[in-house]
């Protein structure tokens, strides 16, 4: 018995060591000023701070990849986790976002901020300055709606959409 239990802690051991040059790659590409989200909308001191700890990592080209994230089977979630982050809203690629997608990203991101869904559980549980208070949550969304409400009304004025 113990002879198995050796001869398994060395297959498996093999095995790990093997998984950890295999799977993605952490990426991030470069970030051209000029694209981002704060080259493209007002955004105050107080909300940057916010989206610096609980967005970036996840929905832009600055993600500060921790430790773990080198090993996997952990990297193949992280790296697919971001993944999946940016494709959904890249606020390094904001510039590429039509006035009317980005209207509508910024009331999206105001509703997820409002109930507790972004950042996720799983980022807040590693991240403890990701925790937004309910009082970040307020300002971050009032904000969102805010800019979301100035944009379209950028439109308008600018003859893009007739005014109710």
């Amino acid at each position: 018995m113990k002879r198995r239990a050796k001869w398994l802690v060395v297959i498996l051991g093999g095995i790990f060591i093997a998984i950890q040059f295999i799977g993605p790659a952490r990426t991030n590409p470069p970030v051209a000023p000029s694209h981002t989200i704060g080259s493209q909308l007002q955004i105050p001191p107080r909300m940057a701070d916010i989206m610096n700890r609980a967005c970036m990592d996840c929905h832009s080209y600055e993600t500060r990849w921790p430790w773990y994230s080198g090993v996997a089977p952990v990297r193949w979630w992280l790296v697919q986790h971001v993944n999946d982050g940016r494709e959904t809203l890249n606020l390094s690629e904001w510039s590429q976002y039509q006035p009317a997608y980005a209207g509508a990203t910024l009331g999206a991101m105001a509703k997820a901020a409002r109930p507790g869904l972004m950042p996720p559980a799983s980022y807040r549980a590693l991240h403890p300055l990701a925790r937004l208070s309910v009082e970040e949550v307020t300002e971050f969304s009032d904000w969102a709606e805010a800019e979301r409400l100035r944009i379209l009304n950028s439109r308008s004025d600018q003859g893009g959409l007739k005014k109710q």
